[in-house]
Formats: C-alpha cells, sequence, structure tokens
C-alpha cells in the first residue's frame, strides 16, 4: 500500500502554514457602525410683560368740603402745604390762592397763605388784629404770580349754591370757569381755591369757602 506519501504531503503543508514560528493570525472581523444624528431643538424664552404704572398722586382732594384742608406736616400750623416759598415754582403740595386765569392747559395763580381757626387768631393779633373777627386769617407774601401746567384729565370742585345746602360741583376745566358764577367767581380775584400738585401739574382744583 502507498498512502506514505499522501500523509507527507499532508504534514508539509501544516508545517508551511507554520513557517514563520507563530501562531496564525486570526481574520479582522468588522464592526458596522451606526451613525447618530443629533437635532438641536431651538428654545423660546417668553419674558413676562412689563407694564409701566404711574405713581398714584400724593396729594387729592377725595371728598370735597367747606373746610380747609388740615395742616401738612411743616406747614407751620397754615392748612394745606402751608405758606408758599418765596420764589421758584410751587412743589408738589396743597396750596392755597387765586386763581386768576384758567384753561385746560395752565392756570395763572397767586399763591397766599391759609390759616384756620385759632390758629388765624394768633397769626391775626401778630399783624395787630386784635379782635379778628373771622374764622381764617390770610396772607398774600408773593407778590408775583406763577403759571403752572395741569395735568391731563384734571378736575375742578365748583361750590354750588343753586340749592338751599351749598354743595359741590365736579367740573372740567374747560367747563370750570364758563360755569362758576355761584358762590365764587372765578377765574379772577374772587375766586379763592386750593391747588393740588402732583408731579410738578395742577391735578385738581378746589374752591374754598370764605363766608
Amino acid at each position: 500500500m502507498r498512502r506514505f506519501p499522501v500523509a507527507l504531503a499532508i504534514v508539509a503543508l501544516l508545517l508551511g502554514g507554520c513557517a514563520d514560528g507563530g501562531d496564525a493570525t486570526p481574520p479582522t472581523t468588522t464592526t458596522p457602525t451606526t451613525a447618530v444624528t443629533t437635532t438641536t431643538v431651538p428654545v423660546t424664552t417668553t419674558l413676562p410683560a412689563t407694564t409701566t404704572t404711574e405713581p398714584a398722586p400724593a396729594f387729592v382732594v377725595g371728598t370735597p368740603g367747606l373746610y380747609p384742608p388740615d395742616p401738612l406736616p411743616g406747614s407751620g400750623d397754615a392748612n394745606g402745604s402751608g405758606c408758599p416759598p418765596d420764589a421758584g415754582p410751587l412743589p408738589d403740595g396743597i396750596w392755597y390762592g387765586k386763581a386768576l386765569e384758567v384753561s385746560p392747559e395752565a392756570v395763572r395763580f397767586d399763591p397766599g397763605c391759609f390759616w384756620f381757626g385759632d390758629a388765624a387768631l394768633e397769626q391775626a393779633a401778630l399783624d395787630g388784629e386784635i379782635d379778628w373777627p373771622a374764622p381764617h386769617y390770610l396772607r398774600n407774601p408773593m407778590p408775583d404770580s406763577l403759571e403752572l401746567a395741569v395735568a391731563p384729565g384734571a378736575v375742578a370742585y365748583s361750590i354750588d349754591n343753586s340749592t338751599e345746602e351749598l354743595s359741590f360741583l365736579t367740573l372740567s376745566l374747560e367747563e370750570w370757569p364758563a360755569r362758576t358764577g355761584g358762590y365764587n367767581y372765578c377765574p379772577g380775584e374772587g375766586c379763592p381755591v386750593w391747588l393740588y400738585v402732583n408731579g410738578g401739574v395742577v391735578t385738581e382744583i378746589l374752591e374754598q369757602y370764605l363766608p
């Protein structure tokens, strides 16, 4: 039997595969990769709406009455904000005087000092008026009148004597000069009022009752 040469051939093939003296290199396996797509979603930030609110007036009439406004701190016992400054514009406050000219845009005003009750008697006595008969006393320390701007929507409270009991009419400044002629004669020298000044402009005008 001649199987020996075939066996030698098989051995030779096996030895040839190891001719470099090492292990056979295993086949390389490639792992397929999957592409990842990243999507960026835009983020929209909504800020809360901002609103601008005008500050509330510090000096308001409230319910109009025949008595003068109470003295405010620093007024020196004079009613309202006291006597006007010697010069310059009127600060914010409540000021007594005469409304000489009035329009929806401006008021020509002659400011003064107003005392009521015991304070009126004391001030009258300082001026030599011992038996002062009225419950109020006035001074006019500023020789010149002032012009003040009027706020949009400003109103005047006019004394109405058309009925048995005095009351007030609330009028726009367009109506006020035309419709007054009741108790006071406005505008003019016979028009005693309180100006309510806020933010440098007149917001309300209150006629003063002088018996």
